[in-house]
């Protein structure tokens, strides 16, 4: 099965501003467009659980993603447009097509990103909620964007062994910053999960209107707020900072910048 429905061209009859343009065919305008329909994400039991027993379940691969290992959309936090980019083989970096990230494009702040719109020390918002979140509006209402709590049991050495994989999918054996690479996985270690497997890939993020540091970083979107300082928001981040010298942790950044996101349902 392909990872990706066929884009069909359709033609779309849209009423006229009547209630009596239902009446006559002269007063139906037609409408040609093509609708992308919605892709085929793939779910995965790593056996992790939540504080009531339900299973946590994460999606194969980020919103917007064709596959596992290809690149998604990139997303500042809260909003849901999103951006894509084509960066060529051997390149770090590219222009974004859709949107560009900055302090002054941001949807829930004012100009200067001095004060935030939604999601501010007073509104009591500290976790999106499903019409800002990009997991939710591009793959259904059963899923959300991956909770900081959910990445950070992928970080638990008892229960996940790490991976880093080269852009040919194979685990990387160069752990140098200048390594290209193609993402990271965790590989499951809780009984009757054993192999089970999650990928993400290294997307890097989109600053201004350019994603960076494409094949060297993974960045990745939690769906909560940093209730210290409400102009941030938790991230996973995983980047290589000398030989052999690897950085991976749920960390905290600005909302505005693009990255990618991670759906999870709990069932």
């Amino acid at each position: 099965m392909n990872s990706a429905w066929s884009v069909l061209p359709i033609t779309i009859y849209v009423p006229a501003g009547s209630v009596n343009a239902y009446k006559t065919d002269a007063n139906w305008k037609i409408y040609s467009s093509v609708i992308q329909p919605m892709l085929e994400y793939g779910e995965i039991d790593l056996g992790l659980r939540t504080s009531e027993g339900k299973r946590i379940i994460f999606s194969d691969r980020n919103v917007g993603a064709t596959g596992p290992l290809a690149i998604g959309k990139y997303f500042a936090w809260g909003e849901t447009t999103g951006a894509t980019v084509n960066v060529a083989a051997g390149q770090t970096q590219g222009p974004l097509t859709g949107q560009s990230f900055a302090k002054n494009t941001y949807e829930h702040s004012n100009s200067t990103y001095t004060t935030m719109n939604k999601y501010n020390a007073t509104d009591n918002y500290t976790v999106l909620e499903a019409g800002d979140d990009a997991a939710t509006v591009h793959m259904g209402s059963k899923w959300r964007t991956v909770s900081a709590e959910e990445l950070n049991m992928l970080l638990d050495e008892d229960k996940f062994t790490m991976e880093i994989l080269d852009t040919n999918g194979q685990v990387l054996t160069d752990i140098s910053p200048d390594a290209q690479k193609v993402g990271i996985r965790f590989i499951s270690k809780i009984p009757g999960f054993e192999g089970k497997s999650v990928v993400f890939p290294a997307c890097g993020a989109g600053v201004d209107s350019n994603a960076k540091d494409v094949h060297l970083t993974v960045s990745l979107w939690t769906n909560s707020l940093v209730s210290t300082n409400v102009q941030k928001a938790h991230f996973l981040y995983f980047y290589i900072t000398g030989s052999n010298n690897i950085s991976i942790l749920v960390s905290t950044t600005d909302r505005y910048y693009g990255r990618q996101v991670r759906g999870v349902k709990i069932v």
